[in-house]
């Protein structure tokens, strides 16, 4: 097996314990088999900016409520 297949498992397996979802999961998962590595990069940084939107929003949610 190649390095790069055993660093993608690890890597699946620990955002998986970590409680990655489905979307997260199949990127890492797809690397260097249906994808490469540019397309890869591309999902992560779009699954990356989505989070941080949806966590942003939540924040200021709570922000915005929790000392009135």
């Amino acid at each position: 097996m190649q390095k790069e297949q055993i660093f993608a498992r690890k890597m699946y397996l620990c955002a998986q314990l970590l409680g990655a979802k489905s979307d997260l999961l199949s990127t890492i998962g797809s690397w260097r088999q249906e994808m490469d590595d540019q397309t890869t990069f591309d999902c992560l940084d779009a699954w990356i900016d989505a989070t941080i939107k949806e966590q942003q929003s939540s924040l200021d949610y709570v922000t915005k409520w929790y000392k009135k």
